[in-house]
């Protein structure tokens, strides 16, 4: 599903949320005050440690594997077609997040960190403070995984596709209860351009 986050400050895409997801994201920030999310160089070893992190855990009851190995994000960020995120406390990484470059667009790949420490909803911290960055830096469109040619389906039709339940609440409400309403994308000199007539 594209999320558009550059056109309006943070605080308003935060607003235009569920309230539901507008507590989440006032819950990440008390619970992880101790955190300090930073974009930084690509790392291979502390990417390559998060990845095979995230493939020992359970999710949605099964271990996955990556569709690619290491060495193919590794390759990304040689070409430049790659940003890199992680959250720290005291120095120490404890969570990992990667996007990749696309024609017009970023595909972000899940956050990586342990689940075990469940109660500071690492997730949600990333993907909030992800789209904080892309807000602040003029980032650009964001597409958490179903790319620029499905998203209203997926939306429309929500209850059919249950793996990326999670991700619904980072949709502004009106999106959700109206996707017919919004704009058609279409790439124009590799841009993905928001179609607004």
């Amino acid at each position: 599903m594209c999320i558009l986050i550059n056109p309006k400050p943070f605080d308003e895409y935060i607003k235009s949320l569920s309230s539901h997801a507008r507590k989440d994201w006032v819950y990440v920030q008390k619970h992880n005050q101790d955190l300090k999310y930073e974009s930084i160089p690509y790392d291979n070893r502390l990417n390559t440690a998060f990845m095979q992190l995230w493939e020992q855990q359970f999710i949605r009851g099964e271990r996955k594997q990556w569709a690619f190995p290491e060495s193919y994000v590794a390759e990304l960020a040689r070409k430049g077609e790659l940003r890199f995120f992680i959250a720290i406390r005291d120095s120490n990484p404890i969570a990992a997040h990667f996007i990749q470059k696309r024609i017009g667009y970023w595909e972000c790949h899940p956050p990586m960190y342990d689940k075990k420490d469940n109660k500071r909803y690492l997730g949600k911290f990333m993907w909030f403070n992800l789209f904080k960055f892309a807000s602040e830096n003029d980032l650009g469109i964001l597409d958490m995984g179903s790319g620029p040619d499905s998203w209203r389906e997926m939306i429309r039709d929500r209850d059919k596709y249950p793996n990326p339940k999670y991700k619904w609440i980072y949709v502004p409400e009106e999106v959700k209860n109206n996707p017919d309403k919004e704009p058609n994308y279409y790439i124009e000199n590799h841009a993905l351009i928001r179609k607004t007539d």
